[in-house]
């Protein structure tokens, strides 16, 4: 069984907005938003199919994908 090899999607949080902003240079078209990663993995299950499916990249019943995701933070240190 031959196993394939996952597409990327890079996720972002962008602070500004309060979301997760997805895109890929495997799936041409994609740029999803979401509040939630959980969230955001749901609506690239419906996107990337559809998104390929118009590009006519992939027939596939299935198609695995691999989301990056970076987020920045600050960490304060309290006085002793």
């Amino acid at each position: 069984m031959e196993t394939k090899t996952p597409l990327i999607v890079n996720a972002m949080w962008d602070e500004e907005a309060g979301v997760w902003v997805a895109t890929s240079e495997d799936v041409p078209g994609l740029v999803a938003e979401m509040r939630t990663m959980e969230g955001l993995v749901e609506e690239l299950k419906g996107m990337i199919p559809e998104l390929l499916n118009l590009n006519d990249r992939s027939s596939d019943d299935e198609i695995p994908f691999q989301v990056n995701s970076q987020l920045t933070a600050v960490a304060h240190r309290h006085a002793a």
